[in-house]
């Protein structure tokens, strides 16, 4: 068996009100467990053929890899 005595709390979050809360809860428990908290996003875009990155002529910060990485900034903000 692991030792899992240091192991993250881990939170996933799609943007939305009630993953915010679950962020919440999961910094509450990893404070008072004394863990690192891990803040993740997962989506199936390679199921859809597309690129992570912004289109040709896109802004910088288009692109569905910057969505994501927005999404996890915003919840290790809150």
């Amino acid at each position: 068996m692991t030792n899992r005595s240091g192991a993250p709390v881990v939170v996933a979050v799609d943007g939305s009100t009630s993953a915010l809360e679950a962020v919440r809860v999961a910094a509450r428990e990893a404070a008072t467990r004394g863990r690192p908290l891990r803040v993740v996003h997962a989506f199936i875009w390679s199921l859809y053929g597309v690129s992570l990155e912004p289109a040709p002529g896109a802004p910088v910060n288009a692109g569905f890899r910057r969505q994501a990485e927005q999404l996890v900034a915003e919840a290790v903000t809150e």
